[in-house]
């Protein structure tokens, strides 16, 4: 029963499972970070997406004014 091959089977085991952990904890930081960067991300592409929605405002207000420009030019200058 105290066959030495055992017990260092078992140590063996042991700093595997330790290497293993490691490895998880190493994995589980950069999961973290990940996270973080994808929540900065997010927020950074909803900000965009707002900076779009009022460019393409400010676009449609800056066509209804050169729509009424050419009407009362035509209107002025009768072209």
């Amino acid at each position: 029963m105290n066959d030495p091959r055992i017990v260092e089977l078992l140590a063996e085991m042991v700093r595997n499972q330790d290497i293993t952990n490691q490895r998880l904890v190493s994995i589980d930081h950069r999961l973290e970070k990940l996270e973080d960067q994808q929540a900065k991300t997010n927020l950074a592409i909803g900000e965009l997406r707002l900076s779009v929605m009022h460019l393409a405002e400010r676009i449609e207000t800056l066509v209804e004014h050169e729509k009424r420009i050419v009407a009362l030019e035509q209107a002025v200058f009768k072209t």
